[in-house]
């Protein structure tokens, strides 16, 4: 018993099912559900791109959230790393630097910068010609603080991160670590939704999704293109992706 007030976000798609079922008639019998609903609601297709990796690697990552304390005085910088360097976070008025070794799970606190737009920059020893990370990061009237750009110093030249693949939280452990897409859970994940950049889906699944939502299957977050990523030798990439 519920009151008037009280109504779901979406009606339920209703489809038949007289069990038990081979899994290929069961999938059918959904995709064919999923038609007649589009056909009713209209497609998003939100666009699906291959993207080759030129560079696999990851010589320091940006814990999910990055931020884990942050005060009107204060933040504190989570991240992981495979080389001791420093971290510095600067801005147009301001410069704060720290040294760190390697591990996982360190932190370190700055001073809270009163500009909007940041510059969290990592140098550390020279790991397979990566030299240093930079991350550009944008706090709006005292909002936390999100990456919006993402480079990387390769062999002396500035490369753009443009995907990240199966981004890890705090713990090491991003929710479905064993890879497999999150729609389907047989396939292995491939593909990243962007811009959150989470890497939840096969492509097959991906092909659906884009035709019936807009949004990321794991936070929720707006999705303007799904990326596929892929090696140079056509296998499934497992590091960070670099233009």
């Amino acid at each position: 018993m519920g009151c008037n007030l009280c109504h779901p976000l979406q009606e339920p798609v209703w489809f038949s099912y007289y069990g038990p079922i081979r899994q290929a008639e069961a999938a059918d019998a959904i995709n064919a559900a999923i038609a007649d609903h589009l056909q009713e609601i209209g497609q998003s297709n939100i666009p699906i791109r291959r993207v080759v990796a030129s560079h696999l690697t990851v010589p320091v990552a940006l814990n999910n959230p990055a931020f884990t304390e942050i005060t009107d005085s204060t933040i504190t910088v989570s991240f992981s790393s495979a080389s001791s360097g420093k971290i510095t976070l600067q801005t147009e008025t301001s410069s704060e630097t720290a040294e760190y070794g390697v591990g996982l799970q360190s932190t370190q606190e700055f001073k809270r910068p009163i500009d909007d737009q940041w510059t969290l920059k990592f140098d550390f020893d020279q790991i397979n010609g990566v030299t240093c990370r930079m991350y550009t990061l944008h706090a709006h009237n005292n909002q936390d603080p999100t990456v919006v750009d993402d480079k990387m110093v390769i062999d002396g030249v500035i490369s753009t991160i443009s995907r990240v693949f199966r981004q890890q939280g705090v713990d090491g452990d991003d929710g479905f670590s064993d890879g497999l897409c999150l729609i389907c859970c047989s396939e292995t994940a491939s593909v990243v939704a962007f811009p959150c950049r989470h890497c939840c889906m096969c492509r097959e699944c991906s092909e659906r999704f884009a035709t019936m939502s807009s949004h990321c299957p794991v936070c929720r977050a707006p999705v303007t293109e799904l990326i596929e990523c892929v090696t140079e030798e056509n296998s499934i990439a497992a590091g960070v992706i670099a233009e």
